[in-house]
């Protein structure tokens, strides 16, 4: 996430598996006070990790009050969604950019919507291959694709299946965790390939029909 809004990093860190790691790349002149700050909570919280091998590197910084290379401002860490709001906005004070893994989708959520849009749009063929549009028609549904936002502004991809153009059931992809909602409600289940997605789509489109129909 580039020109870090700090609001907008605190409300989607919260959507984060616990084991998902954002890369927090400190300000070269004020980040310090940021890294000691860290350094604390990973101290103080042992949900919050970081690779040993980053764990040296920021205790050397410290040590030495000096970055002498750009990836020593740069911190891949575990269990923000279990920091309180307050300590982690402290610490995103200090930060220039946090960026989560999320496997392709950095479109999404940088760019112009026309960028953004095609992205989607891209990743939509990706996922819906005409093999996988034929098994979702066969339950009577087809589906609807787009770029939408969540309530705090996060661009996310939001899907339809629809039945006579009534919305069975939906998945919201977040933009910036990557994590997946159905009918609004956010799971353990996160973007990885466009063919693990299916299957959390097709486990949706199950659920919902046999809702509807009575069909199990």
């Amino acid at each position: 996430m580039k020109n870090i809004d700090i609001d907008r990093v605190l409300s989607s860190v919260q959507r984060l598996n616990p084991m998902q790691s954002v890369a927090l790349r400190f300000n070269e002149q004020t980040g310090m006070v940021g890294l000691a700050l860290l350094r604390n909570l990973l101290d103080e919280n042992p949900k919050v990790q970081v690779p040993y091998i980053e764990r040296s590197i920021m205790e050397a910084v410290i040590t030495s009050h000096q970055w002498d290379m750009a990836k020593n401002r740069i911190y891949c860490v575990e269990g923000l969604s279990c920091v309180k709001k307050k300590l982690l906005r402290d610490i995103l004070k200090y930060v220039d950019t946090a960026d989560v893994d999320n496997r392709g989708m950095e479109g999404i959520m940088f760019g112009r919507k026309k960028r953004r849009e095609e992205v989607v749009q891209q990743l939509s063929n990706w996922v819906f291959a005409p093999e996988f549009i034929k098994a979702v028609e066969e339950w009577g549904l087809y589906p609807r694709s787009y770029l939408s936002e969540l309530k705090d502004g996060t661009p996310s991809m939001q899907i339809d299946l629809l039945m006579n153009n009534d919305i069975v059931t939906s998945l919201t992809l977040d933009g910036f965790s990557g994590r997946i909602a159905v009918d609004d409600v956010w799971g353990k289940d996160i973007y990885v390939t466009p063919g693990q997605f299916r299957q959390v789509i097709m486990s949706a489109i199950e659920h919902a029909v046999e809702l509807v129909t009575g069909i199990g």
